[in-house]
């Protein structure tokens, strides 16, 4: 599935609106445009929420600008990144969500409850007698 994510060349507020209602997501990453998916940042739920009532408070269509609204610089991590290593990430620096890109470009998202239920998905189960 396509992730979902924001678009510096679409932040019309009908846009954005629509990612909020259909999406469950807590943050989306924010990338340059759909087609490259150059990282630019990573802004959460909330924050765009904020942004997106701003720019209606200042009667405009579009945010033109996120500037103290997104994490400019959310960890990257490469596909082939060792999951020891990313539980380590998760764990060592208290971090939600890692995200993925492949020469620069974002692939996907790794969120640590998402690993977390992974994990437990493929331990063995152990039954008490």
């Amino acid at each position: 599935p396509p992730l979902d994510c924001v678009a510096l060349n679409d932040t019309a507020l009908s846009s954005l609106d629509a990612l909020l209602l259909c999406s469950k997501c807590r943050g989306f990453p924010l990338v340059n445009n759909v087609q490259e998916m150059s990282v630019i940042g990573y802004i959460s739920r909330r924050s765009l929420s904020q942004a997106v009532h701003s720019a209606r408070g200042e009667q405009r269509d579009a945010i033109d600008d996120f500037e103290g609204f997104v994490d400019t610089e959310p960890l990257q991590i490469t596909p082939t990144t060792k999951v020891d290593r990313v539980w380590e990430l998760f764990s060592l620096l208290g971090l939600r969500y890692v995200l993925v890109c492949k020469q620069g470009k974002l692939i996907g998202i790794i969120k640590k409850k998402d690993l977390i239920s992974r994990i437990k998905d493929t331990r063995p189960s152990r039954r008490w007698h």
